[in-house]
């Protein structure tokens, strides 16, 4: 699985996110044949839109904040 995340959208992102996964697959692909290839996939994730004043809390289902009082 190929991940990318960007802050802000970058001209040819998909074309760079299509090499990453051909090289992946080229890396974990067996010898033999192309029956044998595993699956690749991609994620792009565009962290777009506004931060809220109150900052970013990361929690655990369950079990308060992460790290004390985390905030971004």
């Amino acid at each position: 699985m190929v991940v990318e995340i960007e802050s802000e959208p970058e001209r040819h992102l998909f074309q760079r996110l299509g090499v990453y996964g051909l090289l992946l697959s080229r890396e974990v692909s067996p010898p033999p044949g192309p029956e044998n290839e595993p699956p690749v996939g991609g994620v792009l994730i565009l962290l777009t839109g506004e931060r809220p004043d109150d900052g970013l809390a990361l929690t655990v289902p369950g079990h308060g904040s992460v790290s004390g009082s985390s905030r971004w």
